[in-house]
Formats: C-alpha cells, structure tokens, sequence
C-alpha cells in the first residue's frame, strides 16, 4: 500500500483585519501530496540541486523561498550569473514537471465570509484546512494512507491548529464521515514543523502556494495579477491539480484541486 504526506503552506494571513487591502483580504492554503517514495528518490535530491547551484557553502545550503526568487535576494543574488540562472531554472522546471505529485489549494475570501457569517463565521485558515483535508481524504480513498505536516506558526496558533485537526480526525464533516478518515490517515495529530527545519515537502508547498492563490483569484475575475516567477509556476503545475467529483463520475479541478470560497455567482 502507498504512502503518501500531505505537507501544508499559506498565502496570506488568518486575521480578519485590513479586509478592504487585497493583499490581506484572501488566505489560501495550498496542499502538496507526494509519496513518500518520490519524496525521497525525487523531491529531495532536486531541492538539494537547487540549494546548491545558489550555495556559497557546501555543508550550510539555504533555504529556499518564493519571495527571496522573486526579489532576487539573499543567496538568489547569485541568480544573476546567466550560466547559474539557466541551470536554476532548468533545474525549477524539472522538480515542477517531471515528478508526480498532486496540488490542492482552497483560497478564502475573508471580507465575504465575516459578512456572510458575523460571529458565526469559522477560523480562516481552521476552516481552509478542513476543506483541505476533506480533498486529501478523497484522494487517498483509492490510493493509499498518508499524514499530514504544516509549518509551525507559534505556541498558540499551533495548539489550535492540532485542536482543529483533531477535530476532523475524530468528528469528521458531512463530506468524510471519522470512520473513513481514520482508515486512511496514519496519524492522530498533525505534524508540525519550523520553516528553518528545511523540510523539503514545506519548502516545495511554498513554492507553489502563493502562485496557485493568483491564478485561482485571476480565473474567478477578482485580481488579475502574477510576477514572472508565479507565470511560469502555474504554467508548470496546470496537469498537477487534483481531480475529482463528490458525486457522478465526471472529474474536474474545480472545487477539488482548486477552491475559492464563497463560491463566485
């Protein structure tokens, strides 16, 4: 039986202050699941490719981030020597496309749900997850059992955050019933790590997160707005979303490997 981790990154923040800037309006979580084997075999050794073209030290790698690519930051200074920036790129391009893995991101419209639901309205990212790992659920279904593993974000958010796993794991939602949730989740309890652990899975989930949440944003007509670096990322990763259906058998991306909530009228 397959194994499979479901590592977790956000873009944007939880709270429900600044909702008329766009760039606090909208959180999305992005869900990147790998089997544990290509993980290994695959994942691991591009990262390290990558984290040495950009090294000044072999023996201290650095971290990779999508805002310091962009920016061209740090370590990314070294981008700027055009044999290092193609073999960088040519390298990004592989760990995107030729290794399998399976995308879901679930992206909030913060502003829309506080007015929909008042006091009502759930956690931000507690809410993002759940819808987040009802799809993980689905896939491993007929493919195999899996864990999950998101960034440590304080003692207190990470405290509510298990809270909130734990919750789903044993009560469940009207989309995955508990008994089904624990024949295929490995774990209890979420896994979390410090983004400076340099897991690769989180690192690779970072990558991709903050790309899918403008390309979900564009398709919906509400930001049309995307850097070079986030154009060519989800030119990369369009076969990669999770496909699938709740009811029938036509699978789609919609509402599945990509999800805006509310939904657009």
């Amino acid at each position: 039986m397959k194994k499979y981790r479901f590592y977790i990154d956000e873009s944007g923040t939880h709270s429900y202050s600044k909702l008329d800037e766009p760039g606090e309006r909208f959180l999305a979580l992005t869900g990147l699941i790998i089997e544990d084997e290509v993980n290994r075999n695959h994942l691991q050794p591009l990262m390290k490719d990558l984290r040495t073209l950009i090294s000044n030290d072999p023996d201290n790698l650095p971290l990779l981030h999508r805002s310091d690519i962009v920016r061209g930051e740090k370590h990314f200074i070294k981008l700027r020597d055009p044999l290092i920036k193609v073999q960088f790129e040519k390298t990004l391009e592989e760990l995107f496309t030729k290794i399998d893995y399976t995308i879901c991101t679930v992206v909030l419209d913060k502003q829309k749900h506080i007015s929909n639901y008042q006091g009502f309205a759930k956690h931000p990212y507690h809410y993002c997850l759940e819808l987040l790992l009802e799809r993980y659920e689905k896939f491993l279904r007929t493919r195999g059992i899996g864990d999950v593993m998101a960034e440590s974000r304080g003692k207190k958010e990470d405290f509510n955050l298990k809270m909130a796993y734990s919750s789903f794991y044993y009560t469940g939602t009207s989309l995955c019933k508990p008994e089904l949730i624990q024949k295929v989740f490995t774990s209890k309890q979420i896994k979390l790590e410090n983004k400076h652990a340099r897991i690769d899975g989180l690192v690779f989930a970072d990558l991709i997160a903050h790309p899918s949440k403008m390309e979900i944003l564009d398709e919906n007509g509400i930001i049309k707005k995307n850097d070079d670096y986030g154009k060519k990322v989800i030119g990369y990763i369009q076969s990669k979303y999770f496909r699938d259906s709740w009811y029938g058998s036509t699978k789609v991306v919609k509402g599945f490997g990509k999800k805006l909530i509310p939904t657009q009228k």
